[in-house]
């Protein structure tokens, strides 16, 4: 097998098929046809690169109505049934972490894709989720933190957003997708915060319930949950790894919510820009998924230059279907030249903590190991970048298990 770095097609070539198949897998997601892609091999194998990177191969597998290949088949099989056992030990460990968390006195909100199979929106199987995200108030983190030690987890890292605690044994799987035996990390939050590109841009206050009672908690309303799917979202457009998945969470939800529910979004969002491009986005896929006039109000609350980027960007430009690593992904969100500045400083010379990220980002996925840009001091990665044109390495790690994936198949099928 030839090294990560060593691309058997020119870049150029992956990032159309990449195209291709983001966007087309985006509408059929939404509007299912009844029939397959007309897709070489090749594109065949990227779209299954495509459906991992947006978390959407079992949702694929319940919900395409056109079989394609029967390589593609069994891959969407196989991901939904380690989705479906993976999603057995998340539902088991936040048992026993709500349980505990009762028995001593801990509120905690169960978050996100947690919160998403709470209230019926998913079924298990249905929604990868790669960690459990939990939300306590600071004066319960501690306690919370005692608690995850007692289960065997250890804090290993920290973030502006949360805490990182992992068990005690084993990183990421190599290969393709969802895996059962992955080790399911918490992330504990004491806020709900995102930053765009710099400022932060926080609505715990929105998010965490008024009269919370000892263990899991839900949120507080659909309309909680959506503004918190919402500034995720946004958060994740911000730096170009937005996923399908995001997407089909805020469609799914919208569908429960009420003209009354979407005007308190609107209310309390109070003119926020972050509302319209997530959005934007999910009406580009999903046109029946939001009400036009929600569509309307948010872009008029939007500032000028996001309106006119989101007009027209589509997923594949705003998530890692997207190869190109960008020097400064998000300056957009700048809401004044100090503000920008300070922000392309902070990328040519990155703080404490997203080098610590970069590290354990590199510790934890054991796809990244064989490229090169993870293990490059800022000051090379800086000549490389202008030098050459540079891929992002979560991505091509991606495609490249992918192709490697599909050449092990045929070879055991030429075998036998």
């Amino acid at each position: 097998m030839s090294h990560p770095e060593s691309p058997r097609l020119p870049l150029a070539t992956i990032q159309a098929a990449l195209n291709k198949t983001t966007e087309v897998l985006a509408s059929e997601l939404a509007a299912p046809g009844d029939t397959a892609p007309d897709w070489s091999d090749f594109e065949w194998c990227i779209a299954r690169a495509t459906a991992v990177m947006h978390g959407i191969s079992p949702l694929l597998c319940n919900l395409l109505r056109w079989q394609g290949p029967e390589s593609w088949q069994a891959f969407l099989r196989e991901q939904r049934q380690h989705t479906f056992e993976r999603h057995q030990r998340i539902d088991a460990l936040l048992d026993d972490i709500g349980s505990r968390a009762a028995r001593t006195g801990i509120p905690m909100l169960a978050m996100k894709g947690a919160a998403l199979h709470q209230i019926g929106i998913y079924q298990a199987g249905e929604r990868p989720m790669s960690d459990i995200d939990l939300l306590v108030t600071s004066e319960h983190a501690q306690a919370t933190s005692r608690l995850l030690g007692i289960l065997g987890y250890r804090l290993t890292y920290r973030t502006f957003k949360h805490d990182v605690f992992e068990p005690p044994a084993g990183l990421e799987t190599s290969g393709l997708g969802e895996n059962v035996g992955n080790p399911i990390k918490i992330e504990l939050h004491t806020r709900v915060v995102e930053r765009l590109p710099l400022v932060e841009r926080e609505i715990s206050a929105l998010v965490i319930p008024s009269r919370p009672v000892p263990g899991l908690n839900g949120y507080p309303s659909p309309t909680a949950l959506m503004l918190h799917l919402l500034v995720h979202a946004t958060g994740n457009i911000c730096t170009n790894v937005l996923r399908l998945l995001h997407l089909h969470d805020i469609a799914l939800l919208s569908r429960r919510m009420t003209s009354s529910d979407w005007e308190t979004v609107l209310a309390v969002a109070n003119g926020a820009d972050w509302i319209y491009p997530p959005l934007a986005l999910t009406a580009r896929y999903h046109a029946d998924a939001v009400p036009a006039h929600v569509i309307s109000r948010a872009e008029s609350d939007c500032r000028w230059l996001l309106r006119q980027l989101h007009r027209r960007r589509r997923l594949s430009d705003v998530s890692l279907s997207n190869l190109r690593i960008h020097a400064f992904p998000g300056i957009e969100w700048a809401s004044s030249t100090q503000e920008a500045v300070r922000y392309a400083m902070n990328r040519v010379k990155p703080g404490k903590d997203v080098l610590v990220a970069r590290r354990e980002a590199l510790r934890m996925y054991s796809g990244l190991a064989g490229f090169s840009w993870p293990h490059l001091s800022q000051g090379r990665r800086i000549v490389r970048w202008m030098l050459h044109p540079q891929a992002r390495p979560q991505s091509l790690s991606c495609v490249y298990a992918a192709l490697s994936q599909a050449e092990a198949h045929l070879q055991l099928s030429q075998r036998q």
